[in-house]
């Protein structure tokens, strides 16, 4: 499977990178973003190059682990839709969709 990312390569300067994803594993899902957009916070500011290098993204959350430096692929929040399965995940949720957060 392939997805596509926002990258911030620089101040004014995004871009959309693709890449492979791995099907989920038992107990995850896959989920494809349907909508997102750049918030008024944090994804402006390093958008306009007002977040200083070196500060920590997010040590909260696994996904947005490091610092913010360019090229950087960062959101958070998006809605979308379980595409696939891990083994273990209950086949009710297959295409479901609704408003994401990255886990902890």
């Amino acid at each position: 499977m392939k997805r596509k990312s926002v990258i911030f390569h620089k101040p004014y300067r995004i871009g959309i990178k693709e890449e492979s994803v791995p099907g989920p594993a038992s107990g995850e899902l896959l989920i494809e973003t349907q909508l997102s957009a750049i918030s008024a916070g944090t994804e402006l500011l390093v958008y306009w190059g007002l977040v200083p290098a070196g500060l920590a993204v997010d040590a909260t959350i696994s996904s947005l682990a490091g610092t913010f430096q360019y090229p950087l692929k960062y959101g958070y929040t998006t809605i979308g839709q379980v595409v696939a399965l891990g083994s273990s995940v209950k086949s009710n949720l297959l295409g479901r969709r609704g408003l994401l957060f990255p886990s902890p």
